[in-house]
């Protein structure tokens, strides 16, 4: 129907329902027949019953506004998130000033909303800040699709409104799906979201788009087989065909996004996952077909994806220029070192990640690592735990001269400017988590010798299989021993009864160094740093599920400690890092 700038010339008696005439099948109840004509047994209305019926039944031109409504609530909710990384920045600032005013302010808000936030219930579900977030999202949404009435029109009186809100709910979340997992964009710039964070944002989204897609799908079907045959509809109708043609691809993008799924068959999942996210749009755009602007949405998305992809490929051309080469090195039967010389210009923070592709090796695919060196070392260097697939490949390579890659990055932005401002910092590790973790230690100690850090007391705890691992850093280690008592390193081994010297003491040099055999106890840790001095606590964690999940459950208990004033901190904060593919 073509939209009538006047459509009504009918005056209906107080309280008749304006669409009656699809429920009497063209007759007033006075026995008046209608301007329409039949089509397959079901009344077909005139242009100025269908307006009608329209204006007073979720008007079809009025449908955007839900679009919208999801697009507002999303701003809103990042814009929250950016404001509070904003303090944190402030609050940073101003104690490496010595201002106390960020510390006063907003300190039981903040407190609050991270006892509430950090923890996690289960490593298949995000963390509890992330959840929260999920839930009031999931039920804003839901509240205006299935709260308002009607969810179907009579037949040939247009569109399920209940499809249709459905249908402009979910295409609002596909720019976001879309920019959220983007290495690098404006919104993770803006809001500091972590990459983890970001991921499960971006998987959730997708699932909530497929459920509102299905709810549209089922709905338009619903309403197409209320008013004709459905073969007579799929032939006619090219929005049908086009419909179940993007449908595809999402179902396929989210069942395949299943963890257990993605990880075991990553290389596979990474390129059928380009493919998928490709086909998608391009079967959206000739759904939608500009109908009420909802190109608009489409347009975003291709703007930001290919933005995303183009910064990308400028950063892979500047990498080729100053670091095409690596050497492959074995640390040890699991281990392997993967070290690339740099020149002057390349830069990194630490806790920071490439994606790195081995023409020798495997060509077609790229693999994520962190960085386990500082710009200052000259070098680039990738410690590879040996798994499946591309690593368990990369020590038998038998590449023994400086091989050709192909660096994608860095990626990952980690808020250590505001561990600057801590008075003391637990670092916890697991496994070859220590890439991330020792890094960032070894940059904030040297940003306290240039008296650019607050920092009085640094603890770390490493927890590794194996004594061998512990000889990645064992001598930058030494060297943050020798220089004081402020730096104290507690090791434990999990899966090795025995005891053997590996070169120093936590606290003297030249004494035996015996690591502990077990887990460490992580709650006892947490609260004993954030009892060690006053000021700002940091907590750094990074290793497997279980220690990060037990690492942010600890942070967030101890947030109550701090409202009531029971530990010497004034504020604990958390930077968890948890790799997930």
């Amino acid at each position: 129907m073509d939209h009538l700038e006047t459509p009504i010339n009918i005056t209906l008696p107080p309280g008749m329902d304006p669409c009656i005439l699809g429920f009497t099948n063209g007759t007033y109840p006075n026995g008046t027949k209608g301007l329409g004509n039949f089509k397959f047994g079901h009344y077909n209305p005139a242009d100025p019953e269908w307006e009608l019926c329209q204006l007073h039944n979720d008007y079809y031109y009025n449908q955007t506004k839900y679009g919208l409504y999801t697009t507002y609530f999303l701003v809103v909710a990042f814009a929250l998130a950016g404001f509070f990384h904003a303090f944190n920045w402030l609050d940073s600032y101003g104690r490496l000033r010595g201002s106390s005013f960020g510390i006063k302010m907003l300190r039981v808000p903040r407190a609050a909303w991270r006892a509430l936030s950090y923890g996690q219930i289960h490593s298949y579900l995000p963390t509890n800040g992330t959840a929260l977030f999920l839930a009031i999202a999931w039920s804003f949404m839901s509240a205006y699709c299935w709260g308002i009435r009607p969810y179907y029109r009579p037949p040939n009186y247009g569109s399920s409104p209940l499809g249709l809100r459905s249908e402009f709910i979910a295409t609002a979340l596909v720019p976001w799906i879309y920019l959220l997992p983007m290495k690098h964009n404006v919104l993770r710039s803006l809001t500091r979201l972590t990459i983890e964070t970001a991921q499960t944002l971006h998987k959730w989204f997708g699932w909530f788009c497929l459920f509102f897609s299905l709810v549209h799908t089922i709905a338009q079907t619903i309403r197409a087989l209320r008013q004709a045959p459905w073969t007579y509809t799929y032939a006619h109708n090219v929005y049908y065909r086009t419909g179940f043609a993007a449908l595809g691809p999402l179902t396929w993008l989210c069942f395949l996004s299943i963890p257990w799924v993605r990880h075991r068959f990553y290389e596979t999942f990474y390129i059928l996952h380009l493919v998928g996210a490709l086909l998608f749009v391009v079967f959206m755009y000739l759904h939608l077909d500009n109908d009420l602007g909802s190109w608009s949405y489409m347009h975003a998305t291709v703007v930001l994806w290919g933005s995303a992809l183009g910064y990308r490929l400028l950063l892979v051309a500047h990498n080729g220029l100053h670091a095409p080469r690596a050497v492959v090195k074995p640390l040890d039967e699991s281990t392997t070192l993967v070290e690339i010389p740099t020149k002057s210009g390349f830069k990194w923070s630490a806790g920071q990640f490439y994606w790195i592709r081995f023409f020798s090796i495997r060509p077609l695919s790229s693999h994520p690592f962190t960085v386990a060196s500082l710009p200052t070392d000259g070098h680039l260097a990738f410690i590879v735990r040996t798994m499946s697939g591309f690593t368990k490949r990369l020590p038998n390579s038998k590449v023994t001269a400086p091989s050709r890659v192909w660096l994608d990055g860095p990626y990952g932005t980690v808020a250590t400017k505001n561990f600057y401002a801590c008075s003391s910092v637990l670092f916890v590790a697991g496994g070859s988590g220590a890439t991330f973790v020792v890094p960032l230690m070894i940059d904030i100690i040297q940003k306290k010798k240039a008296e650019q850090s607050l920092c009085q007391k640094i603890h770390l705890v490493w927890t590794a299989k194996c004594q061998t691992e512990f000889t990645w850093y064992l001598p930058q280690l030494r060297a943050l021993l020798e220089d004081g008592d402020d730096v104290e390193v507690s090791l434990h081994i999990t899966q090795s009864q025995e005891e053997h010297d590996i070169g120093a003491d936590t606290k003297v040099v030249d004494t035996q160094w015996v690591p502990a055999v077990g887990r460490p106890n992580i709650e006892s840790l947490v609260h004993g740093q954030a009892n060690t001095v006053a000021g700002k606590t940091g907590i750094v964690v990074c290793g497997p599920e279980g220690m990060v999940i037990d690492t942010r459950n600890a942070v967030a208990g101890v947030q109550l400690d701090v409202l009531s004033r029971r530990v010497l901190a004034d504020e604990v904060e958390l930077i968890s890092e948890l790799f997930t593919l």
